[in-house]
């Protein structure tokens, strides 16, 4: 709370001066000279409220000099701001993903699981995300709807796409996601845990295109370092148990490094939320708080008590409560 015009206060000085007054114009009192017997007599509700008017009247100039004062009181509230960070997440879906050296089932499982935290810890920025096989699709653009990405996310599975792992197609797909953001910081998060065998455009020149926007990738190889288990179903019902190929390690280094990004290596999905936790800490969205005050002027409601505390003391001392000299 805070006075417009304190100085308005010094007029409550003025009240002590009016009572001072108010006693010395008061008509004169009927004088007895023996005042035991009266005291005796029993008192009427009047005469218990003979005071009421003047100290209504007394309240009616403390608030009217309240008033003159204006008092405000203000709600103060935070803005935040966020300086922004637009991030694609890119998905390898390829059938190496269904290796089994990730718990609790596979490679793509566990890259969900930890993808959804990843999400939902990045309340205040635009995400999106692709999906890649032999080619790369958009399963959402850049959005702060996180309920439906995370939804898009868990549908995807292995053969929705044809198989293959076009690494160069997902980071110029995530590219493009990002061309039209206007954030101070613009990310593309790839996970695959295999080589580039698929698309038309080379890793690296998909590289030195994000490096040209401005937009830094993080790469994050998955899997263990033996390999893991694949079980596939072959075209005639039998299966087809392999070990997943290795990870082109080298390339995505390079690719992380031409645009300024790092590279990971997750061999288990403890080892992979660890990553996303740090890719986490890396890329925080800036948060400015500014605040801002809203004054609301309390003196008009004041200033109509002090007129209704008047009248009505005015009214009390003009009618039921009027005394005679």
């Amino acid at each position: 709370m805070r006075l417009l015009w304190p100085a308005a206060l010094l007029l409550l000085l003025l009240v002590p001066l009016f009572v001072v007054r108010a006693r010395q114009l008061a008509p004169p009192s009927l004088r007895f000279p023996e005042a035991a017997g009266l005291r005796e007599l029993p008192r009427s509700l009047r005469s218990r409220l003979a005071f009421l008017p003047g100290a209504l009247v007394l309240a009616a100039l403390t608030l009217a000099a309240v008033a003159l004062a204006r008092p405000q009181t203000g709600i103060t509230e935070e803005t935040g701001t966020s300086l922004g960070v637009d991030i694609v997440l890119a998905l390898d879906i390829s059938s190496s993903m269904r290796a089994e050296d990730f718990a609790p089932a596979n490679r793509l499982v566990a890259a969900k699981e930890v993808l959804e935290d990843f999400i939902d810890r990045r309340t205040d920025d635009r995400l999106g995300a692709v999906a890649f096989a032999r080619n790369a699709v958009t399963l959402s653009p850049l959005t702060l709807d996180h309920g439906v990405l995370t939804d898009r996310l868990r549908e995807v599975d292995i053969g929705d796409i044809p198989d293959g792992t076009a690494i160069g197609n997902a980071i110029a797909a995530s590219v493009n996601r990002l061309a039209g953001s206007e954030a101070e910081s613009r990310v593309i998060v790839l996970l695959t845990d295999g080589v580039s065998n698929a698309g038309e455009i080379h890793p690296l020149t998909a590289a030195g295109l994000a490096r040209t926007r401005g937009i830094r990738v993080y790469t994050v190889g998955a899997g263990s370092q033996q390999g893991g288990r694949m079980v596939m179903r072959r075209p005639d019902g039998s299966l087809d148990v392999r070990n997943a190929p290795g990870i082109d390690e080298a390339m995505l280094t390079e690719v992380a490094d031409a645009t300024g990004g790092r590279y990971f290596r997750a061999r288990d999905s403890e080892g992979l939320r660890a990553v996303y936790e740090e890719i986490d800490a890396l890329e925080r969205t800036e948060l400015r708080a500014p605040t801002w005050t809203s004054w609301s002027d309390d003196g008009p409601r004041l200033a109509g008590w002090a007129a209704v505390l008047l009248f009505s003391g005015m009214a009390l001392g003009a009618t039921v409560l009027r005394t005679a000299p």
